[in-house]
């Protein structure tokens, strides 16, 4: 947008000139927004993820979902939301469907039983997903270090300039 001050226009033309010569600024100087990245489904998943879509989600599917649904909840249990992600807040789910899983409570013995292979699949599985997710960063829910009083005012100093109590 040009000004009326010209000074202030030969200005903006020469800070912006360069960028647009180096193709850093070519949206800027058009006036137009970057465009977002456009990043396929499939890539923005984890190698967790992608492998449960394949074999996790099969084998929950043959051997848990008849009791574990929204509707039937044997025990307050429910499978059927599980994607894969490995949020924070299902790691304690996980955790108890790998012990099931390994001491065979699961499913009971009256019911379809996974294979030597399937119970080693799910378990080696659930136990990388959870590796994983324990190893993110993790956000630290507000408890962040709070500033003394002076690293305060030193803060507020060389930021503002301001030489105030």
């Amino acid at each position: 947008m040009l000004t009326k001050n010209p000074a202030r226009n030969l200005l903006s033309r020469l800070l912006v000139a360069p960028l647009i010569f180096l193709g850093l600024a070519s949206n800027v100087a058009v006036g137009q927004e970057k465009p977002e990245l456009n990043i396929p489904e499939a890539a923005r998943k984890t190698p967790e993820e992608r492998s449960f879509k394949k074999k996790i989600e099969p084998l929950l599917e043959k051997y848990c979902l008849r009791c574990h649904n929204e509707k039937k909840m044997e025990s307050g249990i429910r499978v059927d939301h599980l994607d894969g992600t490995m949020e924070n807040n299902r790691l304690f789910l996980w955790r108890g469907i790998q012990g099931q899983v390994d001491e065979q409570a699961m499913p009971p013995e009256d019911e379809l039983q996974p294979t030597s292979q399937e119970r080693e699949l799910l378990d080696g599985w659930i136990g990388q997903a959870m590796n994983a997710a324990l190893a993110r960063d993790r956000e630290k829910n507000g408890s962040i270090r709070r500033l003394t009083v002076s690293q305060y005012r030193n803060t507020l100093r060389d930021l503002l300039g301001l030489e105030e109590d």
